[in-house]
């Protein structure tokens, strides 16, 4: 956004912090970090605007959204300072967040796993649970498509499973994508969106491959 890449990101140095790393682009096609450059925000904690073992993030509207995954919440920054926490009990460990139709929508680490938001942090719907489907289920990371489809990575397995938003079931899968690779079969697969043609990139934890499916 405005140039700048934003990386959630777990800093080791003599204490642990969880920060987020703002860089600016240079010439569209490099990434450049400098002292002059970066900024760094957040630490480690449990107090408001803090952050343990942060995962997730987006940007939309000038507003910056953090899982802040081991404290149960999402954080929300605007020009680097915390303006709102979005918590509730349905939040387990979220895994990933993404704005869509004026919703924050946020990937749970189990059931329901897809929590509705709006803007304001009042939540509107729960759905997607294990119940009817598959209890073993471990999601990754989300994306929406453009008719509000959630596309999510399986960590144990090479699969892409696809619900139907439109159907508030306890399980509206509509489909199962299974990522092979030649002789090999991708595993783990994490991060997934989807290019302006609609076709879906995946990146997976497995020689460093990322497929395109078609």
């Amino acid at each position: 956004h405005n140039n700048s890449l934003y990386i959630s990101a777990k800093c080791r140095n003599i204490v642990t912090q969880d920060v987020i790393l703002s860089f600016s682009l240079q010439n569209n096609s490099q990434c450049k970090q400098t002292n002059q450059d970066t900024n760094i925000f957040g630490k480690y904690g449990w107090l408001e605007g803090e952050m343990y073992t942060p995962t997730g993030i987006t940007f939309s509207e000038s507003y910056l959204y953090v899982c802040d995954s081991n404290n149960n919440r999402i954080n929300v920054y605007s020009n680097y300072y915390i303006i709102r926490t979005i918590t509730h009990t349905f939040l387990y460990l979220p895994l990933d967040v993404k704005i869509h139709e004026k919703s924050i929508f946020v990937l749970n680490s189990k059931s329901p796993y897809v929590l509705e938001f709006d803007l304001t942090g009042i939540l509107h719907n729960a759905f997607i649970s294990d119940y009817g489907w598959d209890t073993n289920f471990m999601p990754s990371f989300f994306c929406i498509d453009s008719t509000g489809r959630f596309l999510i990575t399986d960590k144990r397995e090479p699969y892409i499973y696809v619900f139907n938003k439109l159907v508030y079931a306890k399980h509206a899968l509509e489909t199962r994508l299974e990522l092979e690779h030649g002789e090999d079969r991708l595993v783990e697969p994490r991060g997934v969106c989807l290019d302006r043609e609609g076709r879906v990139i995946v990146v997976c934890n497995y020689k460093d491959a990322m497929l395109q499916i078609f």
